[in-house]
């Protein structure tokens, strides 16, 4: 599985399994959003996800590191 392919499981496709798509799973106006903000691309450097700079959950920022 490649590190794109394992986001989307995590993500979208977990929200399709849960019938939970029209609420979350992608960024879309109107579907709640949790966000990871990282330094550096996670889909070419898993690493970056170690960098973590904010969170932000349900579109509102929850913590910033």
């Amino acid at each position: 599985m490649t590190t794109t392919e394992a986001f989307a499981a995590a993500t979208s496709r977990a929200a399709d399994v849960c019938r939970l798509s029209d609420r979350t799973g992608r960024l879309r106006p109107g579907l709640s959003a949790d966000l990871v903000v990282v330094a550096g691309d996670a889909t070419r450097d898993v690493a970056a996800l170690r960098r973590v700079l904010a969170v932000v959950a349900r579109g509102e920022p929850a913590a910033r590191l």
